[in-house]
């Protein structure tokens, strides 16, 4: 799947089992020299997990991959941080991997991973941000979150740990795979161009390449950062074997 992706800014691909695959998405910060190398330092960190995370063992092993895999690609951003005499740098990260019959999430940052069914649009993961702790704290309201300069200052990324004490990506419980139901993974290129209701609208229409298309409104809605999506559907069985 690498060599299909990598010469092309959008394709489709049909995997009659998941099982054990990963899928993931950066969006690195701190200028754009620096954030381009820290997220392709956290890609190819994570590529070497790859045959390890495919057997997996539980979700066990599995928490113990992902944050074996986070506290190294920090490391490893941050010496370059150091050696470019930078203070400031890192990437969001956001992964979905297929257990079986669900799928478990991790994710530092602002990139957010959303679960599509005919009924709503579903955000699955939280915000590292200082707005959000704001909420938390009971200074901001959701609302006001949303519209403060604090929604985009990140609490937690790779790159955030300078002490190298250790990075573990925040989790949540196994998700259960529904036939029809989609994953969305994107960076804030789409979603601080596109609401959630229009998120919610583009994938109801079922178009061939999902992600193409959330990626032109993203553009045509101002485009103001960079935007990558993975559009993830859960199909029968007798349709992947189709494709």
């Amino acid at each position: 799947m690498n060599d299909i992706f990598r010469n092309d800014f959008s394709a489709t691909y049909t995997i009659r089992n998941a099982d054990g695959m990963s899928f993931a998405v950066f969006d690195g910060m701190g200028g754009a020299a620096y954030g381009e190398v820290a997220s392709e330092i956290a890609v190819q960190k994570l590529r070497k997990y790859e045959k390890k995370l495919k057997y997996a063992d539980g979700t066990r092993m599995l928490d113990q991959l992902v944050s074996s895999f986070t506290t190294e690609a920090n490391d490893a951003i941050c010496d370059m941080l150091a050696e470019k005499h930078c203070t400031t740098g890192g990437t969001t990260f956001s992964m979905l991997y297929f257990l079986r019959d669900s799928i478990k999430l991790y994710y530092l940052g602002d990139s957010r991973i959303y679960r599509y069914k005919s009924d709503g649009l579903t955000r699955l993961t939280r915000d590292h941000t200082v707005a959000n702790q704001k909420v938390d704290a009971a200074i901001y309201t959701e609302e006001e979150a949303k519209k403060s300069p604090d929604q985009h200052r990140l609490t937690l990324f790779i790159g955030s740990d300078h002490k190298k004490l250790g990075l573990n990506a925040d989790s949540r419980p196994l998700v259960p795979l529904e036939m029809g139901s989609k994953f969305l993974l994107c960076t804030d290129g789409l979603t601080n161009m596109c609401s959630d209701t229009e998120i919610f609208d583009l994938l109801s229409q079922n178009y061939f390449n999902e992600a193409a298309v959330l990626v032109q409104a993203a553009l045509q809605n101002g485009g103001t950062d960079n935007v990558t999506c993975i559009v993830l559907e859960v199909l029968p069985v007798a349709s992947a074997e189709e494709s």
